[in-house]
C-alpha cells in the first residue's frame, strides 16, 4: 500500500512519505564515466536548506520548459519547501563541467498516483489512525502512475530535450539509467557534483512475479558486475530516466521493494510510452495555467483562485488529481 503518514509528537508535526515502497535515488556501482554531451537532459531536482542545494529526486527535460519526473517527488511537500525547488543540468560541450540552474515554478502529478495514497496519523501512543483510505480500480496496478511534470520558469535551447518512447517503439534492450546523487545508503543528503550512469538489465516479468503485478504500465531492472555487486539507483535518482540502447527514454525512476540501496532486487520504472498522451494534455494545462496566473497577478505571482493549495504570494504551483 502507498501511504502518507502524519505522525503527531509533542509541539511537532512530522510529515514524511513511508515506506512500504522505498523511493530509488542516486547510482550505486557506476559502471563508467559519462561521455561527452550524455544525457545532458537529466536534472537535478533540488530543494535550498537555508546553507545548500540538495537533491532530492532527478528528472528529464523533454521539451525546453517541462521536466518529467516521479509523483512521489513531489506529491509530499510543504509549499514552503516547495518555493525553493529548482533544477541543475549539466551545460553541453563544457569542458569543466558548468552547469545551468533554473527554477522550478509548477507541477502537476498523476490523479491516480494521488487517489491511491493512503493518510496515516501515527498518534502519540503508536497506534495508527487512517484518515483517508487510498483506492485502486480493481483490476488495475496498484503501483503504476508515479509520474509528473514540471514547468520550469525560462525556457533551455541549450540542452537536446531526451526523446519519449511510443507505444510502438522498438525498445532495444540495452539499458542505461542516470541519476544525480547518493552512491551508498549512508549518505543522509546528497549535494550533487556528477552525473552517473549504469547499465541495468530487465527484470521486468521477474518483478511481476514477485508483486503479483501484470507490469503493464511499468519496467523492471537492475544489473550487478562480476563480484555480484548490484548496479542500479540509490537515494536522489527517483525520477530520473531509464533508456534503452537508442537513447530513447523509456522509463522514470519510481521505487525498489529493499531497505538499502545495495540489496540485490530489482528498481521499479514507470512506463514512459503509456503515460505520453497524459503528458501532452498536461504540457498544456501546466503552461495555461500558470500563464493566467501570472496574468492575473500585477506581482507575477499565482492567484489563490487558480492554483491548488496555495495562497497567491506563493511562486510554486503544485496541482494535484490530474
Amino acid at each position: 500500500m502507498r501511504k502518507t503518514t502524519l505522525r503527531f509528537l509533542p509541539f511537532t508535526v512530522i510529515i514524511a512519505l513511508m515506506v512500504n515502497l522505498s523511493p530509488a535515488s542516486a547510482i550505486i556501482n557506476a559502471d563508467r564515466d559519462l561521455l561527452s554531451n550524455e544525457a545532458n537532459y537529466t536534472a537535478s531536482i533540488q530543494l535550498f536548506d537555508g546553507l545548500d542545494y540538495k537533491t532530492f529526486c532527478s528528472g528529464s527535460l523533454i521539451a525546453p520548459q517541462i521536466i518529467l519526473t516521479a509523483a512521489h517527488c513531489i506529491v509530499d511537500y510543504d509549499q514552503e519547501t516547495a518555493q525553493t525547488w529548482t533544477a541543475l543540468f549539466n551545460l553541453p560541450n563544457n569542458a569543466y563541467q558548468e552547469k545551468i540552474r533554473v527554477d522550478i515554478v509548477s507541477a502537476i502529478y498523476h490523479q491516480k498516483y494521488d487517489d491511491s495514497l493512503s493518510t496515516v496519523q501515527i498518534n502519540p501512543d503508536g497506534s495508527e489512525t487512517v484518515l483517508k483510505e487510498g483506492y485502486v480500480t480493481p483490476g488495475e496496478s496498484l503501483y503504476d502512475a508515479d509520474i509528473a511534470i514540471l514547468l520550469i520558469e525560462t525556457p533551455i535551447f541549450e540542452i537536446q530535450p531526451a526523446k519519449m518512447a511510443r507505444s510502438t517503439t522498438k525498445i532495444d534492450k540495452s539499458w542505461r539509467v542516470y541519476g544525480w546523487g547518493a552512491t551508498q545508503t549512508e549518505m543522509s543528503e546528497i549535494i550533487p557534483t556528477i552525473l552517473r550512469t549504469t547499465q541495468v538489465n530487465d527484470a521486468t516479468k521477474e518483478m511481476g512475479e514477485y508483486l503479483e503485478d501484470p507490469m503493464e504500465n511499468m519496467y523492471a531492472a537492475y544489473g550487478t558486475d562480476e563480484e555480484n555487486n548490484i548496479k542500479t539507483t540509490c537515494w536522489g535518482d527517483s525520477g530520473g530516466p531509464l533508456v534503452d540502447g537508442k537513447g530513447i527514454l523509456i522509463g522514470i525512476t519510481s521505487f525498489a521493494m529493499v531497505e538499502k540501496c545495495e540489496e540485490i532486487s530489482p528498481t521499479v520504472y514507470t512506463k514512459v510510452a503509456s503515460y505520453r498522451s497524459w503528458v501532452y494534455r498536461n504540457v498544456a494545462t501546466i503552461k495555461n495555467r500558470y500563464k493566467k496566473a501570472l496574468a492575473s497577478s500585477k506581482n507575477k505571482t499565482p492567484t489563490k483562485d487558480l492554483v491548488h493549495y496555495e495562497p497567491f504570494s506563493h511562486r510554486i504551483s503544485v496541482y494535484g488529481r490530474w
